[in-house]
């Protein structure tokens, strides 16, 4: 054993939980190692083989392996390699305490996976500065390691939101071809009954009829139609969806083309705001095509009257 003056040892640390494995298949090497580690406040724990060093990692997982390198049976190299070639220990702090100077041996030592190397006899500053780098750089690998694997669950959980964003967007957009935007959220959120389920409730019914219509799409071009009804719709759309109201589609009856719009759950109020607001929409709508639409009733009804309380120029009504 190497004699040091009091002087070169650190004083005592606090306990540590950091828990060395110190391999040597030799006692009194074993002793030194203990005493100088313990006395720092590492928990130790010793092997006197290669084959009982794999067992007690597998058994308890160290912080970091102190490894002679000359051991009969399996010697340091021979279990370090070992520690190397298991995905789950590969990445366990390994420390080749040798006695060998040989450069050769060394770079034998580190193809073999070591991680540094300790001269006996050994040095206890040199030797607890080695473990105190090498159980930092631990440290710092397994912050690393829970950092990726809370990124990774982070991806996964994040990944499983926009499926379910993008899902409920789907049928938000579905269901918004047949309801209004608000009745649609609710419908998702389970605020509103299944409106595929037969039930009973009070409901607004706005008719809104194109007086003259018919006459115009047969003497217009079919464009000229089209850009009427595109804006008829933009004109109506617009005041039903503010008012929760639902479009709910085309009736042909006769010469004329009605407009069903389903205002459901309405309150009161809000249906007479709805209704005050498709008049106000169709009464601006009637004055800007009431030419077109005199013009076109004039074509096919050359000579007849207008029918009794029609408004002439004006083709639309509520």
């Amino acid at each position: 054993m190497n004699a040091h003056t009091e002087a070169e040892i650190p004083a005592a640390a606090a306990k540590s939980n950091e828990r060395i494995l110190v391999v040597d298949d030799t006692a009194a090497n074993v002793k030194l190692l203990d005493d100088l580690l313990a006395f720092q406040g590492y928990e130790i724990e010793t092997a006197s083989s290669g084959d009982e060093a794999l067992a007690a990692i597998h058994r308890r997982m160290p912080d970091l392996v102190l490894l002679d390198v000359l051991m009969p049976g399996m010697s340091g190299y021979d279990v370090c390699r070992a520690i190397r070639a298991e995905p789950a220990i590969a990445m366990l702090p390994v420390v080749m305490v040798t006695t060998l100077d040989d450069r050769d041996e060394r770079v034998r030592g580190i193809e073999s996976g070591a991680d540094d190397f300790l001269s006996r006899p050994v040095n206890p500053p040199e030797l607890l500065a080695r473990v105190r780098s090498l159980l930092r750089i631990r440290r710092l690998h397994e912050t690393v390691q829970r950092q990726k694997e809370q990124l990774l669950a982070w991806n996964r959980t994040l990944e499983a939101r926009v499926a379910e964003e993008v899902s409920h967007v789907e049928k938000l957009q579905r269901l918004k071809r047949f309801f209004s935007p608000q009745l649609a959220e609710l419908i998702l959120a389970g605020g509103a009954d299944d409106p595929l389920e037969s039930h009973r409730r009070d409901v607004t019914v706005v008719f809104l009829d194109l007086r003259g219509f018919t006459a115009f799409s047969e003497t217009s071009e079919p464009e000229e139609v089209m850009s009427v009804l595109r804006e008829y719709h933009a004109a109506m759309g617009q005041i039903i969806l503010e008012h929760e109201g639902l479009f709910v589609g085309v009736v042909r009856v006769e010469h004329q083309v009605a407009f069903e719009i389903l205002a459901a759950q309405c309150a009161d109020v809000r249906r007479v705001t709805l209704a005050r607001g498709l008049v106000g929409a169709i009464d601006e709508f009637g004055h800007l095509h009431a030419v077109e639409f005199a013009g076109a009733g004039r074509q096919q009804q050359a000579g007849r009257q207008h029918d009794e309380g029609e408004i002439p120029g004006h083709p639309l009504r509520v």
